[in-house]
């Protein structure tokens, strides 16, 4: 049994590749819109436009991309890092790793992050000569001066 498990395995594997493949590499005929795998010239017999040359915007795309895009998204829109580990499936002594990982913080995500950082101190933030950081700032341990 442990040979039929195997192979019937591989069949999966192979027919989700073939799937993923496929599903990647179609192009779009330019003259009757008709989604077709690649070719010199259009599977419809009625239209037999000339594709050659023409190569789906897909081409390339892993599926791995899609679960990266997914963990950037969803921690960028600040869905917490237990849940996004839960939706993709990490186990829970990797997803400190994976979250390092797959949720590069864009520019703007940064922003925002400092600016509601801005908005949460009074007295902090464009135009402001001086700021009194008293009250805003945590200090650790009982050094005079240390701020976290």
């Amino acid at each position: 049994t442990d040979s039929l498990t195997s192979r019937v395995f591989s069949r999966i594997q192979f027919l989700d590749t073939t799937a993923w493949h496929n599903a990647t590499s179609a192009v779009e005929c330019p003259k009757c819109g008709r989604l077709q795998s690649p070719a010199d010239s259009c599977q419809n017999h009625e239209c037999q436009a000339d594709l050659r040359g023409i190569i789906s915007p897909l081409t390339g795309l892993r599926f791995h991309d899609l679960r990266h895009s997914a963990a950037t998204k969803m921690l960028e829109n600040g869905v917490p890092i237990a849940t996004v580990a839960q939706v993709l499936g990490w186990s829970a002594s990797t997803a400190i790793r994976m979250a390092k990982r797959y949720g590069h913080i864009r520019p703007e995500a940064q922003r925002q992050a400092l600016e509601s950082i801005a908005t949460a101190m009074p007295g902090v933030g464009a135009g402001e000569k001086e700021a009194d950081f008293r009250g805003h700032v945590h200090q650790i341990g009982n050094q005079a001066g240390s701020v976290n």
